[in-house]
């Protein structure tokens, strides 16, 4: 990674990597009381976290990715099923569906972060994320529509359209992903 020209300009008088850094480090991540301060902010913002009103899913997923390594950064690691619940909570009314099939799994507590969001392709749920309710799969969503509630075509139906949308969600995080990572650029 390389400093940008106006960051060169305000270190530019350190003639070796090792002071550089320390001015770097310094005037980017603090002192001891600024971190602290850092660390019960960031706590406060996972506590806290949740959807935004007219956040789309992969924004909120970006943002729970990018506190995830904050906390990371600064010593917060949470347990991975607290993370999942953490998400599952976070997401919109519109994703209750899915939520709930989530927390039905008998492997439930075992699945990871990437499991639940749906970037691991041996998701219980068939390898894929939860668009469902987005409104993306909404011809999926009105088929069901005319069965009851406990019968099995509903509940077939209704894990069907999971896991097509679990499908195109888990598109969408393995590109946003390779964007992140530099293979692709940004259009």
């Amino acid at each position: 990674m390389a400093l940008t020209r106006e960051l060169f300009h305000s270190f530019r008088g350190y003639d070796n990597s090792k002071d550089l850094w320390k001015a770097l480090q310094k005037r980017f991540e603090g002192n001891i009381d600024i971190k602290k301060s850092k660390r019960g902010l960031l706590r406060k913002k996972y506590e806290c976290f949740r959807y935004l009103k007219k956040e789309s899913i992969d924004e909120l997923i970006s943002r729970f990715y990018h506190l995830q390594t904050e906390l990371k950064a600064f010593g917060l690691i949470y347990p991975n099923e607290e993370l999942v619940e953490k998400f599952l909570d976070a997401l919109p009314p519109k994703f209750e569906m899915y939520t709930t099939l989530m927390r039905e799994n008998s492997k439930f507590y075992e699945m990871t972060i990437d499991e639940a969001i749906g970037k691991d392709n041996s998701n219980t749920c068939g390898g894929h994320a939860c668009y469902a309710a987005s409104g993306s799969g909404s011809h999926h969503q009105n088929s069901s529509r005319n069965h009851s509630p406990t019968s099995s075509t509903n509940q077939s139906a209704i894990a069907k359209i999971a896991e097509d949308h679990v499908a195109l969600f888990s598109s969408c995080m393995l590109t946003y992903e390779n964007f992140i990572g530099g293979k692709l650029t940004d259009p």
